[in-house]
């Protein structure tokens, strides 16, 4: 075997396997002020991606993660809300700009999956660990770009 054949199984070895993802539609309807209310707390340079996807979704079910819902009260820690006070506090703990961050869902209490607004105004996605300052999954030019790895198309 080659050295370029122990650096592939290499890292094909370091890439985790996902299990699929799944949509979750709303079942009974949404109800559009509760979503204006939810939503309200998001920053306007997040791309519209992620409003429009309540349009159809409730939330995005994926391995080991929790995904911040508009349904749910604030003071409940899986509402939108509540996820991006969290972030906000976890940035600030460990150097980073909070108002360069939107969360979507989390793992744990330092590790989010969330937009980020980069210094020249361009935007990332993926799994972001503050206590590292690292991507674990990412970055992904889109929410949907990341999904995908999950087996799901928006």
């Amino acid at each position: 075997m080659t050295a370029s054949h122990y650096e592939g199984l290499i890292e094909m070895l370091d890439a985790p396997e996902k299990e699929p993802g799944r949509l979750i539609p709303w079942i009974r309807g949404f109800d559009p002020d509760v979503i204006e209310f939810s939503l309200a707390c998001v920053p306007d340079w997040v791309p519209s991606e992620y409003r429009e996807f309540f349009n159809s979704y409730v939330a995005f079910e994926f391995e080991y993660g929790e995904w911040f819902a508009p349904n749910q009260p604030p003071s409940d820690p899986s509402s939108v809300q509540a996820g991006y006070s969290s972030l906000r506090e976890a940035a600030e703990a460990f150097g980073a700009d909070p108002d360069a961050w939107f969360p979507v869902g989390m793992f744990d209490g330092d590790d989010y999956v969330a937009y980020h607004r980069k210094d020249d105004g361009a935007i990332e996605f993926g799994r972001y660990h503050f206590l590292d300052r690292e991507f674990l999954d990412g970055p992904y030019p889109s929410m949907a770009e990341w999904m995908q790895t999950y087996g799901v198309e928006l």
